[in-house]
């Protein structure tokens, strides 16, 4: 271990799921860079994410990986196939208390939630029997070994605001929230509108009746569309 922490195992490489990056994920400033090549994670993006929940390109990490087993922000360890090394990385791990938001467990594979819970928690094998998500992700809640760290609620906007934005002030206001996205895909204004109101990062404001139908009608309209 004086070396340096070995290559994590090709399995556990194998193993690290590939998201398309939401809003939520972009809420850590860590997140809004892949730590190994600085470039910019948008939402929409296909990611790799870690068990410590960093992402980084697949292009960039899984090089990373097989020289070392550390995360590059926090120096989390994957599993290696080192035996020596193992018996301390496990018990490190064990002792390192997770923190997780809640949509991360969501989307997080059974297979996924049963390595949380059996390798990094060290939760009762009667976890195990369990095949519902719900029921596992409950038992990870309950457990005092995890911090479930809450997301930030939904900004409040009204609809005709957001369009009188200019485009500018538009994406200081998206990019506070955790909305980032790449200049390339987003070719006129009303796409930035769409993407903020689709991020899940926004909670549309009711106009007041003083403000006219028509306005109310807009927004409406909107909202039934953003749910198809």
């Amino acid at each position: 271990e004086a070396m340096g922490p070995p290559p994590a195992s090709a399995q556990a490489i194998r193993r690290l799921p590939t998201i398309v990056v939401a809003a939520e994920d972009l809420i850590e400033e860590q997140n809004r860079q892949c730590a190994v090549c600085f470039g910019n994670c948008h939402v929409g993006h296909r990611m790799v994410r870690l068990p410590c929940g960093h992402l980084f390109h697949g292009s960039c990490i899984g090089p990373w990986l097989y020289k070392r087993c550390t995360c590059p922000v926090c120096r989390y360890e994957l599993p290696t196939d080192s035996t020596d090394y193992e018996e301390g990385r496990i018990k490190r791990m064990r002792e390192r208390r997770p923190r997780l938001r809640r949509h991360e467990l969501d989307r997080m594979k059974l297979c996924e939630l049963k390595d949380l819970a059996f390798e990094r928690l060290d939760l009762s094998t009667h976890c195990n029997a369990l095949t519902d998500k719900a029921d596992l992700i409950q038992e990870i809640e309950q457990s005092g070994k995890v911090d479930i760290i809450e997301s930030p609620k939904p900004v409040e906007y009204r609809l005709a605001d957001l369009r009188a934005m200019r485009v500018g002030v538009l994406r200081k206001e998206m990019e506070e929230a955790g909305v980032f996205f790449c200049p390339e895909d987003v070719i006129e204004k009303e796409d930035m509108v769409q993407l903020f109101l689709h991020s899940g990062r926004v909670a549309l404001l009711d106009l007041s009746k003083s403000e006219g139908n028509k306005s109310g009608n807009i927004v409406k309209e909107n909202c039934g569309g953003a749910g198809k």
